[in-house]
């Protein structure tokens, strides 16, 4: 922006500098450029660690009708809105600890995150209507079933098969990339878990179990994510009573609220039991905010080797049953059923979060920044000519 300002007021003056940046920055110019240059930055690193980048073909057209949600989800999902969304966690737990205001601190990774996550739907013309809404919604829960349209190249009909391409390069990958992307996921995590360890609420001897105490919140949400997936998936061996709950609508989805509420409550009395002895702990005041940081260091444990599952081989469909095939797709299974959950709870986000937007007095707006009278007029003197052509040449 700095530079762009200078040379205006170079080439013009002050003051139309001034009215340019300011236009500029209610026009959401910092979302674009940020999702922009995200962009490239994902696309560099694609190139270098698998050889190849892809590209998204846009036909430079003029857009005056909504985009598909899901197709702008498939798209973006893996390069920005995991992204956003892991930062927007991060920025949450960290106000929830800080004690004092800091937004002047941490306001840009807001629109960082703010940006990741909402600029495909921002510049997506009508996205914030509550029919585009309501018809965006339809299309997800007919594309988590598998029933959306399969002629589609970004999101592949179905949440299954557009994570098996999305997955294809990574699982194709040799041993040393693998490890080399890992470990430098790994450095991250273990960055943020010597954090947490430091924030922990610990009196006398009970300081030295800190690190413990977080690996062992890790292996009991691990070990809940388990019995939840054990329950609840039909790739287990409660497939066959799950099937049949499906013969009376919507008893199969309070099944599985009922299992995951149950576990949910199990899990928390589990830490409470092992967790108190050592460190503060409690549902109000210092222990709530020691429950969040165990159950953020959980999710923190839990999605790191379930990224690292995710990216084993899958055995190829004619390859003989033995054990050691059978326990490696079992193992893939449990990664991609969580990966489905993420999923959902991430575009679910979305969609919540469109709706709100929705609620609120933007459409209008969004259309104005989309379509500005001056565009307008380029567009009607374009059609003006071409109407001219077509008499002459008829």
């Amino acid at each position: 922006m700095l530079p762009f300002f200078l040379e205006l007021w170079m080439e013009y003056d002050l003051s139309h500098a001034t009215y340019e940046n300011v236009k500029l920055i209610l026009m959401g110019s910092w979302m674009f450029f940020l999702f922009a240059s995200q962009t490239k930055g994902f696309r560099l690193a694609e190139a270098i660690k698998y050889g190849k980048a892809g590209y998204v073909a846009t036909g430079r057209g003029y857009v005056i009708e909504p985009g598909s949600f899901i197709g702008l989800y498939c798209v973006y999902a893996k390069s920005h809105i995991y992204t956003g969304f892991e930062t927007f966690c991060l920025l949450v737990v960290y106000h929830i600890f800080s004690e004092a205001a800091t937004w002047t601190a941490v306001w840009t990774l807001w629109f960082f995150a703010a940006s990741m996550m909402l600029a495909p739907y921002m510049f997506n013309p009508q996205s914030l209507s509550l029919t585009t809404i309501g018809s965006s919604f339809e299309e997800l829960l007919a594309w988590l079933s598998g029933h959306a349209n399969k002629a589609s190249k970004d999101h592949h009909g179905s949440w299954a098969l557009w994570h098996e391409n999305r997955l294809k390069m990574v699982r194709g990958s040799g041993f040393l990339a693998k490890v080399a992307d890992h470990t430098r996921i790994a450095l991250i995590r273990i960055v943020i878990f010597l954090a947490i360890a430091a924030r922990l609420e610990t009196s006398g001897k009970e300081a030295a179990y800190r690190l413990p105490l977080l690996l062992l919140s890790g292996c009991i949400m691990a070990a809940a994510q388990l019995v939840i997936y054990l329950l609840a998936s039909e790739n287990t061996l409660c497939s066959a009573p799950i099937s049949g709950l499906k013969m009376i609508p919507h008893l199969a989805k309070v099944y599985r609220a009922t299992v995951v509420a149950g576990v949910i409550v199990v899990y928390f009395y589990v830490l409470d039991v092992v967790v108190s002895p050592y460190c503060t702990f409690g549902w109000s005041g210092a222990g709530a905010r020691m429950a969040v940081l165990h159950v953020f260091t959980g999710a923190l444990f839990t999605t790191f080797w379930l990224q690292l599952l995710a990216t084993l081989d899958v055995p190829k469909p004619k390859a003989p049953r033995t054990l050691f095939v059978r326990i490696k797709c079992a193992i893939t299974a449990y990664a991609d059923w969580w990966y489905f959950v993420m999923d959902t709870i991430v575009s679910g986000t979305l969609i919540f979060t469109l709706l709100l937007l929705g609620l609120l007095p933007l459409l209008r707006l969004q259309s104005l920044i989309l379509f500005n009278r001056e565009f307008a007029k380029v567009i009607a003197a374009k059609l003006r000519r071409a109407e001219l052509l077509k008499r002459i040449l008829s």
